[in-house]
């Protein structure tokens, strides 16, 4: 995909609540903190980071791109090479209002269940 770069612009994460907590006293503008639930009763706490990969690059017609998604020797992280099929389908559901993709993985997910 190469259109919104949401997946890239923002960083994720879950985290106990207490360790949550502690990214609440950071700056406020650029962490959000958010209850979710991974299964019935049992929640953790989305973390989000509103700061882009710089790895994020665009090209001239303005769609977004990863400067070294084919790099073989480049030290790209293994939660970039495995996204998203890393991520919980409860992330999926929460972050699929807002990326076409996302939304597509979720329905085919769901349909295999």
């Amino acid at each position: 995909c190469r259109s919104c770069a949401r997946c890239c612009k923002t960083f994720g994460m879950l985290f106990d609540r207490d360790t949550a907590k502690r990214f609440t006293m950071m700056d406020e503008r650029k962490i959000k903190v958010e209850e979710i639930e991974v299964s019935k009763g049992n929640f953790y706490y989305l973390v989000t980071f509103k700061y882009p990969c710089n790895k994020l690059k665009h090209d001239k017609e303005g769609k977004y791109y990863c400067s070294i998604y084919d790099d073989e020797e480049s030290d790209r992280p293994q939660f970039c090479k495995e996204y998203p099929d890393n991520i919980p389908i409860s992330l999926i559901e929460h972050d699929a209002k807002e990326c076409p993709l996302l939304d597509k993985l979720l329905k085919a997910k769901l349909s295999r269940l």
